[in-house]
């Protein structure tokens, strides 16, 4: 920064020339963008020049985000339940008396689930 601020300054004076005004001589004003926060005054060629670093902030920007949304999701559900199951013979040909026996049946739902996004 120093080493480019520098031939700035001397080439600015050189251009303006060493004249004195009535402030007290050539004044060279050194600013960042719209807002300086640090200037730099020259007055005469042989003026130190101190330069002020600036802070840096950096902001680590995080992934895009993607908006999460509703779907269904089927929920199985099973359960017994007793079933009277009339007289009949069986394949061999033999009697079978009526008599309660248990019987499964598989339903279900569906139930509405949200999914995140990133």
């Amino acid at each position: 920064m120093k080493v480019f601020v520098i031939p700035l300054v001397a080439a600015a004076l050189l251009v303006l020339g060493a004249s004195s005004s009535a402030a007290g001589g050539t004044r060279i004003v050194i600013g960042r963008g719209h807002l300086p926060q640090h200037r730099v005054f020259a007055t005469h060629p042989r003026a130190k020049i101190h330069v002020v670093p600036r802070t840096v902030y950096v902001i680590r920007s995080s992934p895009p985000s993607v908006r999460g949304y509703w779907t269904y999701q089927w929920i199985p559900q099973v359960y017994t339940s007793w079933a009277w199951i009339p007289g009949h013979y069986d394949p061999n040909g033999y009697w079978r008396e009526g008599h309660y026996a248990p019987q499964t049946f598989q339903t279900g739902y569906y139930q509405p689930i949200w999914i995140s996004g990133y």
